[in-house]
């Protein structure tokens, strides 16, 4: 994995950003949604470039990108302000998976929750997503909670996990 590295985000990635983020959220969750324009919508506000770019702007959020060749094929965004920190989001393109970048990006995760002076990551992964379940498993994370979030007109389930460095 020579072609791999992984760097902190900067303006002038939040379109890359944006583009990554809904590819891959489409691709891991289109057939979990009963109504497609609960998910456009969805969407259009999350990764709206934008709103990315907004989150670049704020200190406590942590952008972390994984890089392969010199592309962007994924990307972790840590709330460092949090305790314990939060690992909001972690997107791979799904051409990417089953290749170590997933967990190349939490192991520099870590390193940077640690450098933060925190012992403890936590993240939220909706019941359905078994293949991000399973990674978590395996890399040492457990579930400590549960709670339901709406998006659009449907709730969804999901799994409070916590790992402890």
């Amino acid at each position: 994995m020579d072609k791999l590295s992984c760097r902190r985000a900067t303006f002038t990635d939040a379109l890359h950003l944006s583009l990554l983020a809904d590819f891959s959220f489409r691709a891991t969750f289109i057939n979990d949604f009963k109504d497609r324009r609960d998910l456009d919508d969805y969407c259009a506000k999350t990764f709206a470039y934008d709103k990315i770019k907004g989150g670049l702007a704020k200190p406590n959020n942590y952008f972390l990108l994984a890089e392969f060749d010199g592309e962007i094929v994924g990307y972790t965004k840590l709330k460092l302000e949090e305790r314990p920190i939060q690992l909001q989001k972690i997107y791979l393109h799904p051409a990417f998976l089953g290749r170590g970048i997933g967990k190349a990006l939490l192991e520099r995760s870590k390193d940077i929750v640690r450098e933060a002076g925190a012992n403890k990551l936590w993240l939220a992964v909706e019941e359905q997503n078994q293949n991000a379940i399973a990674f978590y498993q395996r890399t040492g994370w457990t579930t400590t909670g549960e709670f339901d979030f709406q998006i659009g007109s449907q709730v969804f389930h999901f799994f409070r996990m916590e790992l402890v460095l």
